[in-house]
């Protein structure tokens, strides 16, 4: 067409042959970065460097690759990483180092949503259904595919300043082999799988949108996708809970209006601890793997491993269940602690016929909730008469499980650490923490019932007691009316002895001179 806008061939041409990667420098403190090793929990034998003054991402020296600290925060991403996420990266022909720092947390949240749906194996042909990849600015994404329900409900936000806030980390420790792609090769399309909205997995994933955001650590342990977890009972499980009531799905922890949280709970003897369960989905780095990279330069492309940018290639992973089941868990207690503040009451989603449903087990409470059923009904009913005039969501029609609830909070995550600041009651049970309220509010209500006592008597005292005399008053009682003239009859009574007036008149001078 003649009349076309030559800006337009000039970006199309551009989208074909995208330019180099970004060159910011390295623009953050070395302070930050040796917090973020510390917190993430990076091992010594991973050779995590901060980066010389003047250094760009393309400069890691050889054998080792760069990574942003935007992707361990707000990517909610963990070293080792996940086989999901090198299974994504691997299929579209891309390097870590490649992707956008608002691209990698559409990958981990897709992998939580899929984990804490179902124990179902999230896989790359179920990703590539929703997302397709694009380019800017040296970096690749991911948007949303057009044509399909949404799986996220609101991306995150820019993210100011992050290109400068790098890394150096050895090659090895991711141990597959990751392409780093060529400007010329184009941006990588996948063709996407057939009839995907009969299956039963996209019926789960789109059954409900949630949001990108940063999601607790305890969470992403309870979904199987970080191994920075030291809970207090070595058979401790990462589940969410709501006012005593556990086992509610994990997809809460996007919802900022649920009023659940993070509680530790107890599996029975015999299972292997949360952490080895789930230790097979990580790719843990080995003295070979660090040696395979120890020479391989960041962007070195060998020319026979260049991904065909035409490919159609799709990879199917079989979606079963893991044989994960939460029936296990010992029920010993029906108090897992008080609301969490005010929200909305978290929801269990559907999981299909696949899983094993939580199933009821308070018959092994039944005997130690006797004592308690009058206490707890009276707290739950002031709690829901407190937010009756909220807007709530559709309550759970799941059936829950009671735990032993160990920990209520994240303190103590970090290998040997205490947090700074931190409040004493953090290290306090849900239980402790109720039984401290419930001392706390009846020691206040009988300050306020002895006050309104003590009041009651002063007011009654000052009724009934006369006011007492003043100085002048106790004067002139010598002339006091009721009792006549005091001088008068002591005059009277002297004349009869003529000495008594005259003693009696030296002892009140003496005394009144005096």
């Amino acid at each position: 067409m003649s009349g076309a806008n030559p800006s337009q061939k000039k970006r199309r041409n551009k989208r074909k042959t995208p330019p180099g990667p970004d060159q910011a420098v390295i623009g953050w403190k070395e302070e930050e970065f040796h917090n973020l090793v510390r917190e993430m929990g990076f091992l010594p034998e991973w050779g995590a460097q901060f980066p010389t003054a003047g250094s760009t991402a393309m400069d890691a020296p050889p054998g080792y690759m760069t990574l942003y600290a935007t992707f361990f925060r707000e990517g909610n991403f963990r070293l080792p990483m996940t086989r999901f996420t090198a299974e994504v990266l691997k299929n579209y022909g891309l390097h870590l180092s490649q992707i956008n720092a608002i691209g990698l947390p559409r990958i981990t949240h897709f992998e939580f949503v899929c984990w804490a749906l179902a124990p179902s194996l999230p896989a790359f042909a179920m990703f590539n259904v929703f997302y397709t990849v694009t380019y800017t600015n040296g970096f690749y994404s991911f948007n949303s595919r057009t044509g399909v329900t949404l799986v996220c409900s609101v991306p995150l936000k820019s993210l100011h300043s992050w290109k400068q806030k790098f890394f150096y980390i050895r090659g090895g420790i991711i141990p597959v082999d990751m392409h780093y792609r060529a400007v010329n090769e184009g941006i990588p399309k996948v063709d996407v799988m057939a009839d995907f909205a009969k299956q039963e997995w996209y019926k789960k994933v789109t059954h409900k949108a949630t949001a990108i955001s940063q999601v607790e650590e305890m969470a992403l342990v309870g979904a199987g996708m970080s191994l920075r977890w030291f809970p207090k009972n070595p058979l401790g499980v990462p589940v969410y809970g709501y006012q005593g009531k556990l086992g509610y799905s994990l997809l809460n922890v996007l919802d900022p209006k649920a009023a659940g949280a993070m509680v530790e709970a107890v599996q029975e003897d015999g299972k292997p601890t949360w952490l080895d369960q789930f230790r097979p989905r990580f790719l843990h780095p080995t003295n070979e793997s660090f040696a395979a990279y120890a020479n391989v330069a960041l962007g070195e492309v060998d020319e026979d491993d260049l991904v065909d940018p035409t490919r159609e290639e799709i990879v199917v992973l079989s979606i079963r269940s893991s044989g994960r089941s939460l029936e296990d868990l010992i029920s010993c207690s029906a108090h897992a602690g008080p609301a969490q503040g005010a929200g909305n009451e978290p929801v269990n989603e559907p999981v299909g016929d696949d899983v094993e449903i939580l199933v009821e087990t308070a018959h092994q409470l039944e005997s130690r909730k006797k004592t308690k059923t009058g206490t707890l009904e009276r707290r739950e009913k002031r709690v829901e008469d407190k937010a009756a005039d909220t807007p709530r969501k559709r309550p759970s029609t799941l059936p829950v499980l009671d735990y032993v609830v160990v920990s209520d909070t994240l303190s103590g995550l970090g290998a040997g650490e205490k947090p700074h600041g931190s409040d004493p009651d953090d290290r306090s049970t849900l239980t402790e923490m109720m039984k401290k309220k419930a001392l706390e509010d009846k020691k206040r209500k009988l300050d306020e019932q002895a006050a309104a006592l003590l009041a009651s008597k002063k007011a009654k005292l000052q009724k009934e007691v006369p006011v007492a005399p003043s100085e002048s008053d106790i004067d002139m009682g010598i002339f006091s009316g009721d009792r006549g003239n005091l001088l008068e009859e002591i005059y009277a009574a002297s004349a009869l002895t003529g000495k008594g007036f005259m003693v009696v008149c030296f002892v009140m001078c003496d005394s009144s001179c005096v």
